[in-house]
């Protein structure tokens, strides 16, 4: 009888790793994580921001991001110069001075900020002095 439990409560931990690894890997296709992100997340990482440095993904501990002076967040300066910040600048988008000049633009930013359109011009007037 004790050998039948061992090898039920067996199955039941491997049932148990294999739904969860693939809740985990769907969750990750599903929310598109990307595929460094859910390895980590599989490999035990945690308490970590996870990063793309050149082609790889890096998880940087959150005590490493900490300023233990202030206890924020240290800044953290992104290359405008790479590739991989261009392309994903280019793929973004971004209100602009034409968006906030035209009411119809206007009205359908502001409908999906649930703001009046006044109110949006004011709220993304900086993003559109950027052009």
């Amino acid at each position: 009888m004790a050998v039948l439990l061992l090898f039920a409560g067996f199955a039941g931990v491997l049932s148990g790793a294999l739904l969860f690894t693939n809740a985990v890997e769907w969750a990750g296709s599903r929310l598109d994580l990307g595929v460094g992100a859910v390895r980590a997340l599989l490999g035990g990482v945690t308490g970590a921001l996870i990063t793309r440095q050149e082609s790889r993904i890096v998880p940087i501990p959150f005590d490493d991001l900490m300023d233990p002076a202030t206890g924020r967040t240290r800044v953290r300066m992104v290359d405008v110069e790479s590739d991989s910040f261009r392309a994903a600048l280019s793929l973004q988008q971004r209100v602009t001075r034409a968006d906030l000049a035209d009411r119809k633009r206007l009205e359908a930013i502001a409908g999906a900020a649930r703001l009046s359109v006044d109110e949006a011009r004011v709220r993304y007037a900086p993003l559109g002095s950027r052009g």
